[in-house]
């Protein structure tokens, strides 16, 4: 068998023509590019295939992108109003732990309160107490014949009955409550005025003895006592009752000389004058 080694045309044939030639070129260069397009594609193709990649999901890619954003943006607003609230709960604790302990501040205030205010009753309970208890045993004032007085409360509350029982004229109740009076608080500053007035009932009730005898010793024993001049008087008429004339003109002269200018004076002068008449 020959071999016949090519060297271009053979003699005898024909050479292209340059349109021929062009249509050459061209469909050669289109069949390059061609041909590399559809490489580079079946090799983006297969390197998608590798990594696990179908070409369909190429663009989802981009899509869960955009999703991630979109849940990292939501998991930082939540994660931002998780921290307010927890910031407002945080206050709002603090605030009604606040308000508890102001409760409790307010309940102690109003137990203090309580105590403060039982302790001031049973201060003023022991008070009264105490006022009584004073009253039963210390000074009390009394007023007799305009003139004021401190004496021991059983010493006034006698007197006082004594004085009631004049007032209801129970005679001889009072003239006994007056003689009482002076047996139990001899010196007292009231003795003066219990025994003119315990004088007094006597004559009343036509004890003369007694009405002198109490009368008398006023006289004797207390001269500077407002009761004595009309202690006097009484006297002086118990005495011209009885006859003794001599006695009770002293006893009025003594009541002009001890006591001048004074109404129970001008009432001895005029008995005076009607003892002279006699």
């Amino acid at each position: 068998m020959t071999t016949q080694t090519l060297h271009g045309p053979q003699r005898g044939q024909e050479r292209p023509s340059p349109p021929k030639r062009l249509g050459l070129a061209l469909g050669l260069n289109l069949g390059l590019n061609l041909g590399l397009n559809l490489g580079l594609s079946l090799g983006l193709s297969a390197a998608l295939a590798m990594v696990g990649v179908a070409p369909q999901a190429h663009a989802q890619l981009f899509a869960d992108d955009d999703a991630r954003r979109a849940i990292l943006d939501l998991r930082a607003r939540n994660a931002e109003l998780t921290s307010r609230v927890e910031s407002m709960s945080r206050g709002q604790l603090e605030l009604l732990t606040q308000v508890e302990s102001l409760r409790n501040e307010l309940a102690t205030l109003r137990g203090q309160l309580e105590q403060n205010q039982q302790s001031s009753l049973q201060i003023k309970d022991q008070l009264s107490q105490a006022e009584a208890q004073l009253q039963a045993v210390g000074p009390q004032p009394i007023t007799v014949d305009g003139e004021g007085f401190s004496v021991g409360a059983d010493e006034k509350r006698l007197f006082e009955a004594a004085m009631a029982s004049m007032d209801a004229r129970e005679l001889k109740a009072a003239a006994d409550g007056f003689r009482q009076f002076q047996q139990r608080f001899p010196g007292s500053p009231l003795e003066p005025a219990a025994m003119q007035r315990e004088g007094s009932l006597r004559f009343a009730l036509n004890d003369n003895r007694r009405a002198r005898e109490v009368l008398q010793a006023l006289a004797a024993r207390h001269p500077k006592a407002p009761q004595r001049p009309n202690a006097m008087l009484t006297l002086a008429t118990i005495q011209a009752a009885e006859g003794q004339t001599a006695n009770a003109r002293k006893t009025l002269e003594a009541v002009r000389k001890d006591h001048p200018g004074t109404e129970a004076a001008k009432t001895a002068a005029q008995r005076l004058n009607e003892l002279g008449k006699r």
